[in-house]
């Protein structure tokens, strides 16, 4: 029986289950079905983790970009300075003497998978597959943790260079409308909570199992949900929160330490929660989840307590979802810097 179903509201398919079936990793599931037997739903699951890998992977695609235009847009950028900073930061991020190549670790990336799906079809022992899964998945914790870092890497040149207001500008006016546009549409004044809100929980966590959050670093994530409200954990995020720890896979340190050198605000601004101490990539959750939607809708999408660093690197992050927009606490405006309108 198939592990997916076609969601029409968001026009593909997706994983079924409650809650508590959704918290488990993709990865684990895989591993469960080719456990049990269910060599047909593996392969189903295989192509679903790599549904959720590409999200991400399209989503840091763009935001380089983008972030590398809004450098030439600058009137002060100079001759080469963006092919030097992509020099600089493939050579930072790459492996074993290799400089970073996002493209070709995607596409080696589905090579394996394609290899992963024949040998699942074709018999091969489960040890076997178990150790395929598994360097699947850290394949993709390796290309998506470098894009992190590449993106994160392109905002700290724009702050050192163009002053720190600019990060705003470069997700603002050149990486997040569109994002904005076609992810959350469905989150508008114009559609029916009651039937948005499950779907909004559904993105957060299968976002959250693309990134690989958790300690092990499968996609795993805390859940917990009372009469007004669902919130999501993670312990720590594989994005924002890995690069504020630094990352125990690899023995790296945090990102604003060396070799980095990676920024945080140093000032409180209403696109960073007004905190210092918020990693440039941690700032868009503000931007698109809080204070766009503040803007336009009147609420927001989401609440976040995030991390900072350094004196709260360690922390989780919490996303809190609402199930009545309406009861969202005057202060989450407050700390943009806005005031809750009257109901």
């Amino acid at each position: 029986m198939s592990e997916l179903v076609f969601s029409n509201i968001l026009n593909k398919k997706i994983r079924k289950g409650d809650w508590q079936e959704q918290l488990i990793s993709t990865y684990e599931k895989i591993l469960i079905a080719l456990r049990e037997g269910r060599r047909e739903d593996a392969v189903e699951l295989v192509g679903y983790f790599m549904e959720e890998a590409r999200i991400c992977y399209d989503i840091y695609q763009q935001w380089s970009a983008d972030f590398l235009r809004c450098i030439a847009d600058q009137p002060d950028c100079i001759h080469g300075e963006i092919e030097g900073l992509k020099r600089d930061l493939s050579n930072l991020l790459g492996e074993n003497g290799v400089p970073f190549d996002p493209e070709a670790r995607w596409i080696d990336l589905h090579e394996r998978r394609a290899g992963l799906v024949r040998r699942i079809n074709g018999g091969a022992p489960l040890p076997q597959l178990f150790r395929e899964v598994d360097e699947l998945r850290e394949a993709w914790r390796k290309l998506h943790d470098r894009y992190v870092d590449y993106c994160y890497g392109i905002l700290s040149h724009i702050a050192n260079r163009f002053g720190e207001e600019k990060v705003e500008t470069a997700y603002r006016e050149y990486a997040i409308g569109d994002l904005f546009g076609y992810r959350y549409k469905f989150f508008s004044p114009e559609n029916h909570w009651e039937e948005a809100f499950p779907v909004l929980v559904y993105l957060a966590i299968e976002s959250m199992r693309a990134h690989l959050c958790g300690p092990r670093r499968w996609g795993e994530m805390d859940f917990y949900e009372d009469d007004e409200k669902i919130v999501v954990e993670f312990d720590a995020c594989g994005s924002g929160g890995r690069s504020l720890r630094g990352d125990p896979m690899e023995g790296t340190p945090p990102r604003m330490e060396a070799p980095y050198h990676f920024r945080v605000t140093e000032k409180p601004y209403p696109w960073a929660w007004n905190k210092k101490g918020i990693g440039y990539y941690c700032a868009h959750c503000c931007i698109l989840m809080e204070k766009i939607p503040l803007e336009q809708w009147g609420y927001p999408i989401r609440v976040l307590e995030p991390p900072t660093y350094p004196d709260r690197k360690d922390a989780k992050c919490r996303w809190i979802h609402y199930k009545d927009r309406n009861k969202v606490p005057a202060e989450v405006w407050e700390r943009l810097g806005m005031r809750k309108p009257e109901s």
